[in-house]
């Protein structure tokens, strides 16, 4: 396989720092560097504080791989790129504890289109919106082929329902409370 980064405009890591979990994308093709973020930050001050050295790091080290793996002038470009903080509709800042599902949000809506394009589906407020997708990415978490448990994990869901049923109504909150008895 023929492999060139040169083919990409947008690259993409995931970054946990201080409990917290965000997307940084490089646009390649014109030298920008970006923090796609749940939270709401009102200064720039508050961003640099926010992120501190993380956001420089890696765009130090991704260069320096682009370098070193005969990309000279991508990875200069990467060097040179500016960190921008973006500003979105649907940053929150009353939520601290949901950034993996805004991330895992992030990641699967985000193509390298125009920000004030970006559709995300997400409300600034409610938790409705929240809750379907912690039961989305922890379902296809617990059930992908990739789970080593997959199986074990199935079997005890199977379980579960089937015990649940037999009482009638399968309450959801106890389904959940009472999971590791299955």
């Amino acid at each position: 396989m023929n492999f060139s980064w040169t083919k990409y405009d947008v690259v993409s890591f995931l970054v946990y720092a201080d409990k917290d979990y965000y997307l940084v994308c490089f646009e390649l093709k014109v030298g920008k560097m970006f923090a796609i973020d749940s939270h709401m930050h009102f200064d720039e001050q508050e961003q640099i504080d926010k992120y501190g050295d993380a956001l420089v790091m890696l765009r130090k080290f991704f260069s320096s791989y682009l370098s070193y793996s005969g990309n000279a002038k991508l990875g200069n470009a990467v060097k040179e790129s500016k960190i921008e903080y973006q500003q979105m509709s649907w940053k929150t800042s009353t939520n601290k504890d949901d950034s993996a599902i805004y991330l895992m949000r992030h990641m699967e809506t985000y193509m390298g289109q125009k920000l004030k394009d970006w559709q995300l589906g997400l409300p600034t407020r409610g938790l409705k919106s929240l809750q379907i997708l912690r039961a989305k990415y922890c379902t296809a978490l617990l059930i992908s082929d990739f789970n080593c448990n997959c199986e074990i994990v199935k079997e005890k869901t199977k379980n579960h329902l089937i015990a649940c049923s037999k009482n009638g109504k399968i309450d959801v909150d106890a389904l959940i409370a009472n999971w590791d008895k299955y």
